[in-house]
C-alpha cells in the first residue's frame, strides 16, 4: 500500500523482478488499496533476490515480501528450472462476503478474492441469471492443488443454461494455466443431473462433478 510514504502524492509506477527476471510492472492507482503480486518459484539458492527498477512515476517501494513452502506437486511444471510461475488472478466464486479466503482455510496461504469486488482486470460479463449456492457440508478437497474446503462450499449456477466470465489479462506475459475447482453441492432430485462441458483446445469432454468431492481441470 502506497500510502503517500513520500507525501509526494505521486503514484508510483515501477518493474519488479525476480533476480534478472521481469515479474510485472507495479502500478498505484490508489494510495489506500493494497496491491499484491504472487508468483510460484522453485527455490534453487538458499536466497532469492526481488529488485524494483524502471520508475516511470514516483518511488518505487516494497511493503512486505512473504515467503510460503508448497509441496512439491501442488504446481509442477516441467520448465520449472527455467521459469516461474506468475499469479494473474485467484477467484472464489459464490463468495458470501467481499473478505478474501486464505490462512488458516489455506493451509498453503494463497489468497481467494471475492467475486463480489468488481475490478477492471477481471470479472466482467457476467451473464445474466447467475445465481449463487453455498453449502455448509464439508468438501473432499484431496485433488492435484487442493483449493480449500471453504472455497469449495460456495458456487455460482448459471439459472439460463450457462456461464460466462471474462479475464481481462492484458500484459500477462508467456504461457498461462486455468484452473478450475468444481464441486456438487446441492442435493439433487434422484433424476437430476448436473453435466457440462469443458474444452481444453480442440478436446471437448463432459464431466458430472461429484456430490461434495473436488473436480479439478487444467487448461493450459
Amino acid at each position: 500500500m502506497y500510502g503517500n510514504f513520500d507525501e509526494s502524492n505521486v503514484y508510483p509506477k515501477f518493474d519488479i523482478s525476480i533476480g534478472a527476471s521481469h515479474w510485472t510492472t507495479i502500478v498505484i492507482y490508489d494510495a489506500n488499496t493494497i496491491v499484491t503480486h504472487e508468483a510460484v518459484i522453485l527455490a534453487t539458492a538458499p536466497t532469492i533476490s526481488i529488485c524494483v527498477s524502471n520508475a516511470t512515476t514516483g518511488e518505487p517501494f516494497i511493503s512486505t515480501i512473504e515467503l510460503r513452502q508448497f509441496n512439491g506437486s501442488l504446481y509442477h511444471t516441467d520448465f520449472e528450472t527455467q521459469f516461474f510461475l506468475s499469479l494473474s488472478v485467484r477467484i472464489n466464486f459464490g463468495a458470501e462476503t467481499n473478505e478474501s479466503v486464505r490462512y488458516p482455510d489455506d493451509p498453503y496461504d494463497r489468497i481467494w478474492e471475492s467475486d463480489s469486488l468488481k475490478r477492471a482486470n477481471y470479472l466482467v460479463d457476467v451473464a445474466a441469471g447467475t445465481q449463487r449456492i453455498s453449502t455448509t457440508v464439508p468438501i473432499d478437497v484431496n485433488s492435484d492443488e487442493r483449493p480449500p474446503s471453504k472455497v469449495m462450499q460456495t458456487a455460482v449456477v448459471g439459472q439460463n443454461g450457462g456461464l460466462n466470465y471474462r479475464l481481462n489479462l492484458n500484459g500477462f506475459l508467456g504461457n498461462g494455466w486455468a484452473f478450475c475447482y468444481f464441486a456438487e453441492i446441492e442435493d439433487l432430485k434422484p433424476d437430476e443431473i448436473r453435466k457440462f462441458r469443458w474444452l481444453d483446445g480442440n478436446v471437448l469432454s463432459g464431466h458430472i462433478p461429484a456430490l461434495g468431492a473436488c473436480l479439478s481441470l487444467r487448461n493450459m
